[in-house]
């Protein structure tokens, strides 16, 4: 029996009623850094030395029966190591005779115990130090735990969310988020992608939007290799999302901005090629049909000779709104020089085109502006820009003939 206590590592001791040792395995000797000889016959007292009046308490209660289990620090021939100890009373006959002593030599758990709360407390620092909430899902029972910063995204304190569960992401996601995050979630179930990642929208408690990001792993699957724990974070990236639409919205008045005649709001030559390229596809697909008006302003250039800019900017702007006025809403216009316009008109005839230039005709007529302008029709065969160069030979040869008439 003795030679099966020597070989397990825990140490093993038993101490009479009167504190001396009876027995002790090899465990136990090498512990102390001692003999067997050295240890049989001595006291608790005299083995412990300074150790002795620490754990005086332990001692005494377990003589007076109870079973004690404490830590301790010691200082072995092997350095300073961290120890579990249990005290065991052996009554024979009613009496205490003695207690046996089991030690357990826990410093590689102490020391791994360390390094866990190191790291514990560094993911920590770093979690509060990047303003991240973090979440953990069981994704079969829909159990879920949240830290504080989670709830304090969207302006809660975890408390006011209790009791938590998916369900509570679900109430405080926007609606038009769901269906394109499950389809996320779905392809990480299904192992297409190493990480979930979702950039959506949650309710903050004052009722305006959050934008979040949503990063996590299923890190534990079941035996039939469904998803079963995940683990993952929040961050809010609404400061980002304003940035990027910010810029998107500048990217779009800036673009706006050169295809936009600046004194008219109208289409610049810029605008106008790409509006007609446009067109030009459809035509080809559909086979639209429809006619391009070219428009030029008769007097302009004296206007600016003898009232200046000013004046001859007024007739501009006096047109641009006798245009506006008499053409349709699906027509498009454009400034395509100082004092010329071109008119896109769409599912229309010449016949339909002719009743427009009618009302264009009023309209200037009540404002006093004087215009000449060409028209020609497109269709599938014909190109827009063939169309554009036959109307603005028509309008030149008005434009003489009105000269001629003056």
């Amino acid at each position: 029996m003795l030679n099966v206590v020597d070989r397990i590592d825990a140490m093993v001791a038993f101490w009479d009623q009167n504190q001396i040792c009876v027995f002790a395995n090899e465990a136990y000797y090498s512990w102390f850094g001692k003999t067997r000889t050295e240890i049989l016959g001595t006291t608790i007292k005299e083995l412990l030395g300074p150790l002795y009046e620490q754990d005086l308490q332990y001692i005494t209660a377990a003589y007076e029966g109870k079973k004690q289990v404490f830590e301790r620090v010691i200082s072995t021939p092997g350095g300073v190591r961290q120890s579990l100890v249990t005290y065991i009373p052996y009554v024979f006959g009613g009496q205490i005779c003695g207690i046996f002593v089991h030690t357990a030599d826990v410093t590689p758990l102490k020391e791994l115990e360390q390094e866990l709360q190191i790291e514990q407390y560094r993911l920590s620092s770093i979690i509060s130090g990047t303003n991240v909430g973090t979440w953990e899902w069981n994704v079969h029972t829909g159990e879920t735990i949240f830290n504080e910063h989670w709830a304090e995204i969207v302006g809660y304190r975890l408390e006011e969310l209790q009791p938590v569960s998916s369900e509570t992401w679900l109430q405080l996601a926007h609606p038009d988020d769901l269906n394109a995050r499950r389809e996320r979630l779905e392809k990480h179930f299904r192992h297409q992608t190493d990480i979930y990642e979702f950039e959506g929208r949650m309710k903050h408690k004052d009722g305006h939007w959050v934008w979040v990001l949503d990063k996590g792993k299923v890190f534990t699957w079941t035996l039939d290799g469904k998803p079963l724990m995940m683990f993952g974070s929040h961050q809010d990236i609404t400061k980002r999302k304003e940035r990027e639409q910010a810029i998107v919205s500048l990217t779009h008045q800036l673009e706006a901005q050169a295809v936009t005649d600046s004194l008219t709001g109208l289409l610049n030559r810029r605008g106008w090629k790409n509006c007609i390229a446009r067109e030009e596809a459809r035509t080809r697909r559909y086979g639209n049909k429809g006619c391009v008006i070219i428009l030029d302003l008769d007097g302009l250039k004296k206007i600016n000779d003898t009232l200046g800019h000013e004046a001859g900017d007024e007739l501009i702007l006096r047109a641009t709104r006798c245009l506006r006025t008499a053409l349709r809403d699906v027509d498009q216009i454009a400034r395509i020089g100082g004092d010329e316009f071109a008119i896109l008109s769409t599912e229309c005839t010449e016949k339909n085109v002719q009743t427009i230039l009618k009302r264009v005709e009023e309209q200037f007529e009540s404002e006093n502006v004087s215009a000449s302008w060409g028209m020609a029709a497109f269709d599938r065969s014909t190109r827009i820009e063939a169309a554009q160069r036959v109307a603005d030979k028509k309008m030149y040869e008005m434009k003489k003939r009105n000269r001629k008439n003056v």
